[in-house]
């Protein structure tokens, strides 16, 4: 079954779902919002640092505040949020 933590035993306990938890190389995240066609184009060009969210909304996943700087500077058509903007 591998190894869990004392968060992931309680809730294989309470929702009877095993969890693992994994390492990853990323530090931040930051939500991508623009144009379609400019979030479509960021995308294609940074798939190794791309992820969705449960909303399918995406999100750019880095180690560095040199490449959030770099994202802002280099796509002035996109802005990066580093919460979820939410429509009530």
């Amino acid at each position: 079954m591998g190894w869990f933590s004392d968060a992931s035993s309680r809730d294989l306990e309470k929702y009877g779902l095993p969890v693992r938890f994994e390492s990853s190389k990323f530090t931040s995240a930051r939500w991508v919002h623009g144009t379609r066609e400019a979030v479509e184009a960021f995308v294609a060009k940074n798939k190794g640092h791309i992820a969705t969210d449960n909303d399918g909304d995406t999100v750019y996943l880095t180690r560095l505040q040199w490449d959030i700087d770099r994202v802002e500077r280099d796509h002035p058509e996109l802005r990066l949020s580093a919460m979820k903007e939410m429509m009530v």
